[in-house]
């Protein structure tokens, strides 16, 4: 799979040491696939799950249980530090917020694992050039908002957070 390839390449061959991981998501689709590549990479894992569903990693990995969605929730479980965190689940801007108020002096790197739909729809090829988040106006509205504009907004957010961040956008098939 091209993101774990591209997180192997990226992150972990530039830590001289095992990594402390932080995987909000982590055991459905592409999040197993990168949890068990990290692990036979030897480094530590920490799940944060709803806790809804199973996993096969056994005690290989620590596992925290919150809704990440609340952010109570999260601060009650969030307690080490990391190296990175890999978002998986990270849907608006205010869930962003609160994971920098949580997580801004505990990491070294984030990762927001995103769309294409954050993308406008379009023919032909897709760049990361083709959409800039700093340039995302976030809406106002108290209505609900669409999927693209919820994954905008947290892109937008992220963009100014204390530590370094890393947005992908991915469209994803089995192999």
């Amino acid at each position: 799979m091209k993101l774990l390839a591209y997180f192997t390449i990226e992150y972990s061959s530039s830590y001289a040491y095992h990594m402390k991981i932080l995987m909000i998501g982590g055991t459905r689709f592409f999040g197993k696939r990168f949890v068990q590549l990290m692990l036979d990479q030897g480094h530590s894992i920490t799940l944060l799950t709803r806790g809804q569903n199973n996993d096969n990693f056994g005690k290989e990995v620590e596992r925290l249980i919150a809704d990440r969605t609340i952010k109570e929730q999260l601060k009650n479980v969030i307690k080490s530090n990391y190296d990175i965190v890999v978002d998986n689940m990270l849907m608006n801007a205010q869930e962003a917020y609160d994971s920098i108020s949580i997580l801004q002096d505990r990491i070294g790197h984030y990762v927001m694992t995103s769309t294409l739909s954050v993308y406008d729809p379009q023919r032909g090829a897709i760049f990361e050039s083709n959409y800039d988040a700093s340039k995302f106006k976030p809406s106002s509205s108290h209505l609900p908002e669409s999927y693209q504009h919820g994954k905008r907004a947290a892109e937008h957010a992220l963009i100014q957070a204390p530590f370094g961040i890393s947005i992908k956008h991915y469209f994803l098939t089995p192999n």
